[in-house]
């Protein structure tokens, strides 16, 4: 369906799957290279379902260009899917204390850091990064960004997940 490969899954992702000729057989291109089916690709999604049964496209979060950590550690990528009416995390973290302390003050950031310690590789601001997948001094770094959400917010009242 166009409406979900242009909205929900360019930032959820979908399941890949190969493209099957009429017979059921995998479909190859010209060089005998087994051929993704183009309504599960491209998809770059935080979620996607890979071949190997993993999950994530690493391009979500950083860029293919630079493959920066610096950059998946900036709130803006986060941003690019948590925002407008429907996911309005961006809008609420530029908004906020957090995200007012975050620009005043970026360059003490370390955001290049090969580990990313609350408290030890940075303290000036939070990122989205800080409390969704940074390690602590009693956590380890996770790129399971779901995995440290307590409340939903998709119902009328707000309720705490259990974990």
């Amino acid at each position: 369906m166009i409406i979900a490969a242009n909205g929900c899954q360019q930032c959820h992702g979908s399941t890949l799957v190969f493209a099957k000729e009429t017979d059921g057989s995998i479909r190859k291109d010209k060089t005998g290279k087994p051929m993704l089916d183009p309504t599960t690709w491209p998809n770059t999604g935080v979620g996607r379902v890979n071949l190997d049964e993993s999950l994530g496209a690493c391009s979500a979060c950083h860029s293919r260009h630079t493959f920066s950590k610096a950059m998946a550690r900036q709130p803006e990528v986060c941003g690019k899917c948590h925002m407008g009416s429907d996911h309005p995390q961006i809008e609420i973290f530029d908004e906020s204390k957090h995200g007012i302390a975050y620009r005043t003050r970026q360059a003490e950031m370390n955001l290049d850091s090969d580990s990313w310690v609350l408290g030890v590789d940075y303290t000036a601001a939070p990122t989205c990064d800080s409390c969704h997948m940074a390690a602590t001094p009693n956590q380890p770094v996770t790129h399971d960004v779901g995995a440290r959400i307590s409340w939903t917010l998709r119902p009328v009242i707000s309720k705490k997940l259990e974990n």
